[in-house]
């Protein structure tokens, strides 16, 4: 079973009935080693995914939900997706856009820490466990995706439908879909103590007292040797807590 941060019981209130499905089955079907975030704003950019996935070897996922139905898809375009909310045609960013832009926001803040990064690649920028992004739609059937052939404007392995997400669907099967959203020839691995690198980089709520304190917003600051951080049971239920 996954670590959901914050607490399933503790966000189940301000979740859409989609995201209420899906951190439920990513929790059930998800193994002890992955770690997953729900709406926690992230990095310097402060962007705020719907959920981080995120195993040791697998690497870092970032997942949009979107609670749409084909009665409301009026329009699908590259860049934005007409809707049909309360009788009215709105205009949403295309899901898939707005998880990239979050990934890439991500992976830049880590891209600054060197022992995040893949010292054998030639690229000095690779990081040194692969991360994607995709998206998530609860209320749409693969079949329906692809006879609305949406697959135009989101890559069809980029997404997770209903009927893949059920409660009987395998864990096993779950898991390939997820990780079919990564670009191919893309390994590497995270050490605990790399993680919590990670932990400290992306999420300053988790960072224990230091004599002098980091500003994330200056970019040539240099990040110090040591990220001391909450443990994981300490971050859950800080996030979990209903005071600030």
């Amino acid at each position: 079973m996954a670590t959901l941060i914050p607490s399933l019981g503790s966000c189940m209130a301000r979740m859409t009935p989609g995201e209420y499905q899906v951190a439920q089955r990513l929790e059930e079907k998800l193994g002890d080693d992955y770690l997953l975030w729900y709406d926690v704003p992230t990095g310097p950019a402060r962007v705020q995914p719907d959920f981080i996935v995120l195993h040791p070897r697998r690497g870092l996922l970032i997942l949009e939900v979107r609670d749409w139905s084909l009665k409301i898809i009026h329009r699908a375009e590259p860049h934005y997706w007409q809707l049909f909310a309360n009788r009215l045609l709105t205009a949403r960013p295309n899901p898939v856009q707005e998880a990239k832009r979050s990934a890439q926001a991500v992976v830049n803040a880590l891209r600054r820490d060197p022992q995040l990064l893949d010292a054998d690649c030639q690229d000095a920028t690779r990081l040194r466990f692969p991360w994607s992004y995709g998206v998530v739609f609860p209320e749409l059937t693969r079949q329906e995706f692809t006879n609305a052939q949406l697959g135009r404007f989101i890559e069809p392995q980029q997404v997770l439908c209903s009927d893949e997400m059920l409660p009987t669907v395998e864990p096993a099967e779950l898991q390939s879909r997820l990780w079919d959203m990564f670009p191919l020839m893309m390994g590497g691995s995270l050490s605990p103590a790399q993680r919590d690198r990670l932990r400290w980089i992306l999420f300053p709520e988790v960072r224990l007292a230091q004599d002098a304190p980091f500003d994330d917003q200056d970019k040539s600051a240099a990040l110090p040797e040591l990220m001391p951080v909450l443990d994981l049971a300490q971050e859950q239920l800080a996030r979990s807590h209903s005071g600030g």
